[in-house]
C-alpha cells in the first residue's frame, strides 16, 4: 500500500467516524431539547400531556379536553 493510499483511507475513516459521532450526539441533544420544551409548556399550562401505556408522552387534543371538562362539569 502506497503512502498516498494509506493517507486517503485513514482520512476517510476519520471523517466517517466524525460524522457518525456528530449525528448521534445531535440526535441525543435534539431529544433532550424536545423534552425540555414539552415539560416547560406543560408546567406553564399551554399544553396537556398524558403518559400512554408504553411510557411515552402524548399530547391531549383540545376536543378531548373539552369533552373531559364537560363530563366533569355535570
Amino acid at each position: 500500500m502506497s503512502v498516498e493510499l494509506h493517507t486517503v483511507v485513514a482520512l476517510l475513516c476519520i471523517i466517517i467516524s466524525y460524522c457518525a459521532g456528530y449525528f448521534f450526539s445531535m440526535k441525543k441533544h435534539v431529544a433532550e431539547g424536545v423534552n425540555y420544551i414539552l415539560d416547560y409548556l406543560r408546567t406553564k399550562g399551554y399544553i396537556s400531556i398524558r403518559i400512554n401505556k408504553d411510557g411515552e408522552q402524548e399530547l391531549i387534543t383540545i376536543n378531548e379536553l373539552i369533552v373531559e371538562y364537560n363530563n366533569h362539569k355535570r
